[in-house]
């Protein structure tokens, strides 16, 4: 081989070998961005999975199972129902009833609910504003089928709209009212349901 073909030679050996280490240089700084494609991947299918689920109503309670409503334990079953209520015993104490109140008929939003005990109202009975958040409206604690203690009602943009002590059904004691924008807007003083103090703002 003369000394200019050699060169030719050592020239060309000399020029491949820098393309097949550029190549392998390319395909090591591919390879990170090509396993953070395949996680982004299935992160994003993970939570298409999970909104599907959530959409299709996936529930992991058994509905056939017993449920609890303020501490109490009932029958998954209502033994009575209709348009605008359901009614669930209580497991542990026939004497004790869950009564769900919906709105118009075939309207299942949820209107109120509470306990009753022998067929009167007892402990805490919440009722809420016809919409879909289930925002509260107005809340009343009975004792024997009777108003006791704090009574406390709300507007539609969740402002308190008024709170009033109640004594053995009746009025008796402070009553607060606000405006819809929390303004204050008057107080009154109760005994036994009849009004000894009133202020206006």
């Amino acid at each position: 081989m003369n000394t200019i073909n050699k060169h030719w030679f050592l020239l060309l050996l000399f020029s491949s070998t820098i393309l097949f280490f550029t190549g392998c240089q390319q395909k090591t700084k591919q390879a990170p961005k090509a396993t953070a494609t395949k996680a982004t991947t299935t992160t994003t299918t993970t939570a298409s999975t999970t909104k599907q689920k959530k959409r299709e109503g996936y529930k992991d309670a058994d509905p056939s199972a017993p449920y609890k409503f303020q501490d109490i334990l009932f029958e998954a079953v209502p033994y009575e129902k209709s348009n605008s209520y359901k009614l669930n015993r209580a497991i542990n104490d026939p004497t004790m009833v869950h009564k769900r109140l919906f709105y118009t008929e075939g309207d299942r939003r949820k209107g109120g609910e509470g306990l009753l005990r022998d067929g009167k109202p007892e402990g805490l009975w919440v009722w809420y504003h016809e919409d879909e958040k289930l925002q509260k409206k107005q809340e009343v604690t009975f004792v024997n089928g009777k108003e006791e203690g704090i009574q406390k009602s709300w507007y539609w943009n969740g402002q308190q709209r008024s709170e009033q002590e109640y004594k053995n059904g009746v009025r008796h004691g402070k009553r607060t009212t606000w405006k819809e924008d929390g303004g204050l807007l008057g107080k009154k003083t109760y005994e036994n349901g009849e009004v000894v103090h009133s202020e206006r703002h």
